[in-house]
């Protein structure tokens, strides 16, 4: 393939083909059997001169001449990387593959720095196996580069898709050259996801909302007396400024619950007190 292609570089002919089976019995039968089993069909004579006359003419310094069965290699969830772009991959509904990547892509924004990357590392890895064909991720070390292992601009692109889906970035096709390991990329995506995350009052806001959800989840019940003190505390604190959080005593049956008044309040009130609290905010 190299000779043919740097021939045609230099202005000479060269061409290169890659045959795949012929139907005509010969020493390679067997093959002919196996290889239709492993998504490979044989060629008869007329279609193999048919492909050499077209290879002829085509522009290119090095060809496939082979009969391939995509639905064979559709079902192969072990598909080598070469074979990749010659398939469609299954379609999966678009709503059930949006809400995992959502999922993540929150997960993702809730670590804390250090696990963060620890956690990129063992997505970047993963997904780079996949890309690959591989069965574990531990065949993708850390430091070493991508094309080592066997990407190319096509898997780079694949893999930078899927990383694209998982944590909601938007990434560059040329992300795997740009980054050439796990432990670069991961830095990177590490990078794109601290300074993606809210500051000031949207921080806040998404802080607020994550307690709402926390606290619409506990049972009825559900709040000990500590966590109640500690709610309370929070709720009261001054604001920066000087501004306490509570400007007005509640009024009202369960707005009755001031925060002086929190220790003889039910588990329904101090709920009630929260929800206020919170909207207000």
């Amino acid at each position: 393939d190299a000779l043919a292609a740097e021939r045609r570089a230099g202005g000479l002919p060269g061409l290169s083909i890659g045959w795949g089976l012929w139907e005509e019995r010969s020493e390679m039968t067997a093959a002919v059997t196996a290889g239709r089993g492993a998504g490979a069909g044989a060629l008869t004579s007329a279609e193999g001169l048919a492909l050499f006359d077209a290879a002829l003419e085509s522009p290119y310094a090095y060809r496939l001449a082979a009969r391939i069965a995509p639905s064979v290699l559709r079902a192969d969830d072990r598909l080598p990387a070469v074979l990749r772009g010659l398939v469609r991959p299954a379609r999966t509904g678009a709503a059930s593959a949006a809400e995992p990547a959502r999922s993540m892509a929150r997960q993702l924004a809730e670590l804390p720095e250090a696990e963060l990357y620890r956690t990129l590392l063992d997505l970047v890895r993963g997904n780079a196996a996949a890309v690959l064909g591989h069965s574990s991720p531990d065949l993708i070390r850390p430091a070493r580069p991508f094309k080592d292992v066997g990407f190319d601009s096509l898997t780079g692109v694949e893999l930078r898709n899927r990383l694209m889906s998982s944590t909601g970035l938007r990434l560059p096709a040329a992300l795997v050259f740009d980054h050439p390991t796990p432990e670069a990329l991961a830095r990177h995506l590490a990078e794109r996801a601290t300074a993606a995350r809210p500051t000031g009052d949207a921080a806040v806001r998404a802080g607020l909302d994550s307690l709402e959800t926390l606290l619409d989840a506990l049972p009825p019940g559900g709040v000990s007396d500590e966590l109640a003190a500690r709610i309370r505390d929070v709720l009261t604190r001054p604001l920066p400024g000087g501004t306490p959080a509570t400007t007005a005593r509640p009024t009202g049956d369960a707005d009755d619950l001031a925060p002086d008044l929190i220790e003889s309040a039910s588990d329904d009130e101090v709920f009630d007190y929260i929800d206020r609290q919170l909207g207000s905010a």
